[in-house]
Order: structure tokens, then C-alpha cells, then sequence
């Protein structure tokens, strides 16, 4: 089935924050995304797919309307040079700052002005994996719900709750008051991760690619972590100094107090 022009630009309008804010809805894209979409519990509207056959009896387990498309449908649909075979619409599901910032056995990912959406959508998934219960965006970062950072955390994003705020140094603040640890990623001066003691609630901060993080938010941090880079190395992307981080800290045997 071709879907008329109308009709494909209002599916489009579904993966800007235009669409997204205005219909409540959002358009993704892919096999691997689409799959994890289907085993969240977020609610799929419609799938719109090249094979009827693979698609259209997953559609009906999940009362969402199936749509078969063509080649064509599915170039116009992409927001990728190679067009997938799969596309769905779904609900947005919303999560509040309150849903996960709660005491006890949290473990927090911030970030501060991560603007890079691939930085942004790896150090979803890669805190998906690492246990972390709630990944908190501060402002300059990229948006949960763009295409490239959907793309980049390979479905992780319906799985685990994903908030923005405005004011990163108050939540920081906040975090403290609470009795949170907050450890601030810094690329020098910090204490090596290898000997960092911690207990949870944990908040590990990371921040922009290129500015680090707001010395604001760093003087609010009871805690400044390092990695001990070798052969005169100065520095590792942010999504990859989040990920050692991420499961230097889950694996530190004090964190591990649940």
C-alpha cells in the first residue's frame, strides 16, 4: 500500500518534537526498535511494515492497526539514508522526576549538555544494561525522542524511565539533601574510579563533550571521579567514559548493597 502524501507528512511530523508535542505520539523506526517497543509497556497505536507476513500477527497480539507499505512509503517514511522495512506509532509514556528520584537503592545517570544524540542514545542503552534506574537530562542535551538518539539506544529507551529538567544544579542540590552520593566525571584530579567508595542512593554525573561538566553542578557533587588514562591519552568520549563508569560503579562491592 502507498500512503497518500498528507498522510506521510503528519507520520513524519510524529518524530519531531512538533508532532511529539502536539498528538501525544511518536513515530519510530526499525526492527530492533520496533521490537523492544513491543516488549515495553508503552502503547502501540500502529505498525506500518514491507511483510505483512512478520508484521501483521504481532500487530493483532498487541491490538495495534497494521499497515502494510511499499518500498516507496517506507524511503518517504525514513529518516535514515536506508530505509528500514518496519515503522510503528506508539504513545508516549511519560515518567516525572518524582518516579525516579526516590531513595533507597537508586542509581542515577545525569547529564549536563550532552549534546551529541549518538552520545546521548549509547549512554541510554548502555545504563539500561548497567542496572541504573532512571537516566535525568539536563538542559543542552539532546532530546530522548529524536531519531538519532532513538537510534542509538536501540529500544533501551522504552525500558527505562528517562526524564528532562530545566535546573540540573538544583536537582544536584536536591539529590544531596536526600542523601544521595553524586559523583561528578571529571578528566583529571578526580579520584582514580578503581578507589571510590560508594553507597546508594548514587547519582553519577557526566557532562558536554566538550565543556565538561558546570562547575556549578561540580561544587554540589560530594564526590569527583577520575579514569586513569595510559600512553598519554587525554581524554575518552563521553559515552564511552559513561559506560566504564557505569559498570566500574554497579560492580563496586559497596554499591552492590541491595
Amino acid at each position: 500500500m502507498r500512503l497518500g502524501a498528507d498522510r506521510i507528512k503528519r507520520l513524519r511530523r510524529l518524530s519531531r518534537c512538533e508532532g511529539w508535542q502536539e498528538s501525544g505520539l511518536l513515530l519510530v523506526e526499525g526492527t530492533r526498535v520496533v521490537d523492544e517497543l513491543l516488549a515495553s509497556n508503552w502503547q502501540v497505536e500502529t505498525i506500518f511494515a514491507l511483510s505483512a507476513e512478520e508484521w501483521a500477527p504481532r500487530a493483532a497480539r498487541h491490538n495495534a492497526e497494521f499497515i502494510e507499505i511499499d518500498a516507496q512509503t517506507a524511503r518517504r517514511l525514513a529518516s535514515s539514508v536506508s530505509p528500514p522495512g518496519v515503522f510503528a506509532v506508539a504513545a508516549i509514556r511519560t515518567h516525572t522526576i518524582e518516579d525516579i528520584v526516590q531513595p533507597g537503592n537508586a542509581f542515577l545517570l545525569l547529564l549536563d549538555a550532552v549534546q551529541d544524540p549518538g552520545n546521548v542514545g549509547t549512554l541510554i542503552r548502555t545504563a539500561w544494561a548497567m542496572g541504573v534506574t532512571g537516566v535525568i537530562l539536563g538542559p543542552g542535551t539532546a532530546h530522548r525522542l529524536s531519531p538519532k538518539v532513538l537510534r542509538a539506544a536501540a529500544g533501551s529507551l522504552f525500558h527505562i524511565p528517562v526524564v528532562e529538567v530545566n535546573d540540573l544544579v538544583g536537582l544536584v542540590g536536591s539529590l544531596r539533601q536526600t542523601g544521595f552520593t553524586c559523583c561528578a566525571a571529571e578528566p583529571r584530579n578526580g579520584v582514580p574510579i578503581e578507589k571510590i567508595n560508594v553507597t546508594r542512593p548514587l547519582a553519577l554525573v557526566l557532562g558536554n563533550e566538550g565543556a565538561g561538566l558546570d562547575r556549578a553542578v561540580v561544587a554540589l557533587c560530594n564526590k569527583r571521579i577520575t579514569i586513569l588514562l595510559c600512553n598519554q591519552a587525554e581524554s575518552l568520549s563521553v559515552a564511552v567514559s559513561g559506560g566504564i563508569l557505569l559498570h566500574l560503579l554497579r560492580n563496586s562491592e559497596r554499591v552492590r548493597s541491595s
